[in-house]
């Protein structure tokens, strides 16, 4: 994606009217997503790159490889290389995959065979249609099939939100955050030579957090860490 694409965005002042969000809140802690699905539309992504009037919403995603009852949690964990397109996350660790929404992913709406969405769509409700049918989730969807391969069994819910102002490339973006549960193993792309990856146990997955870039320092430490207690 070039810096003369459109990018999904909404202005900081409609998403942050009071107090910023710092770090992660769960789907129904804030109602940041009605605000999304009211007040995106299309920058250049060359223009809003370095404007932090404008937050560029990113589809987030963890993938969590389901094992035995009782099992101990795995995730699949990213480590981009020298090739990825975002220099100043090279050689980090990530707990998930993300990329920015183009314009072009309006309506194209292609579910994995096997993909399931009953837990989203009570998540969202009366909302879940034009949710399903809209660019959240197909940016979603694109980024998913570009990167990972996944098992014939697998279902996707929202956990919440994401956002670090603490830096430059935080400032811009806001993520929204999917969660996966796959019933199989998890492969990465053959094409894709950004990203190396591999199923990892949460307390493995601990030990590396200082070597992750924030916004996944952040999800392990205030979600999963939590969520897993």
């Amino acid at each position: 994606m070039g810096m003369d694409e459109r990018i999904l965005v909404v202005p900081r002042t409609e998403l942050f009217a009071k107090e910023a969000l710092q770090g992660f809140c769960a789907l129904n802690d804030r109602d940041y997503l009605a605000t999304i699905l009211n007040s995106y539309q299309y920058r250049v992504r060359g223009e809003v790159e370095s404007d932090p009037s404008f937050k560029q919403i990113i589809p987030y995603v963890m993938i969590r490889e389901m094992g035995d009852p009782g099992a101990a949690p795995r995730y699949f964990v990213f480590q981009r290389t020298k090739k990825a397109g975002e220099n100043r996350l090279h050689d980090l660790f990530s707990i998930g995959i993300g990329g920015h929404i183009s314009q072009e992913d309006e309506g194209v709406i292609e579910v994995p065979l096997g993909l399931e969405t009953g837990q989203l769509e009570q998540q969202l409700g009366k909302d879940s249609r034009t949710f399903l049918k809209g660019p959240l989730f197909a940016g979603f969807l694109r980024e998913l099939g570009e990167e990972v391969s996944l098992p014939e069994r697998t279902e996707v819910s929202l956990a919440g939100f994401l956002n670090d102002d603490s830096n430059e490339v935080g400032r811009v973006h806001l993520g929204l955050v999917f969660e996966i549960d796959a019933w199989g193993p998890v492969k990465r792309s053959a094409e894709v030579q950004e990203l190396l990856g591999q199923t990892r146990p949460l307390d493995e997955i601990e030990t590396l957090v200082e070597k992750m870039e924030t916004w996944s320092q952040i999800l392990v430490t205030q979600h999963l860490l939590v969520k897993h207690a």
